[in-house]
Order: structure tokens, then sequence, then C-alpha cells
């Protein structure tokens, strides 16, 4: 068994854990990085709110950006596993 935890992320990306099939990862974009972009950038403009969940399927572009004033933290999925296991952004 293999356990992280999101807040000792200490880069604005930042994969936790990888297996063979799948991968977690942790964005937490600075103040002056409002947004929050993976390597493959929506077509689509959705509004999401705390404690959603969004599946993208592979290879669609897409790109979160938060206008709020609170700190954004998101905790993604890869299924298949997507990056180095030892990714940092």
């Amino acid at each position: 068994m293999n356990m992280s935890n999101i807040n000792l992320a200490t880069e604005w990306f930042e994969v936790l854990q990888t297996t063979e099939r799948s991968q977690t990862a942790v964005m937490r974009p600075t103040r002056v990085n409002r947004r929050a972009s993976m390597p493959k950038s929506a077509v689509k403009n959705l509004a999401i709110n705390k404690g959603d969940v969004v599946i993208i399927p592979p290879r669609v572009k897409h790109k979160f950006t938060d206008p709020s004033d609170k700190r954004t933290v998101t905790f993604n999925v890869y299924c298949p596993p997507e990056y180095s296991p030892d990714e940092k952004g």
C-alpha cells in the first residue's frame, strides 16, 4: 500500500503516485499563475464548483482558469499514467 497527501506537494504540479495502470497528481496554481493547464490544452467552457468531478478523455485539449481569490487545488487521476512518476512542475 502506498499513501500520499496532497497538502505535502511543494510544486504547482506534482505527481503523487504511479502504478502500472493509474496515476494521481495535484495542481495548486499560485496567485500569479491562476491557470491550471495541462500539456493537452476545453473546447467547451464549463463552470465547475468545489467538489465537482470532470472526466477529460485522452488527447482532448483542455485548460482550467480560476478567476477567484481563493486557493485552487485540483486532484487529478490519469488512467493509464500520463507523466513520469517523479514529474514536478
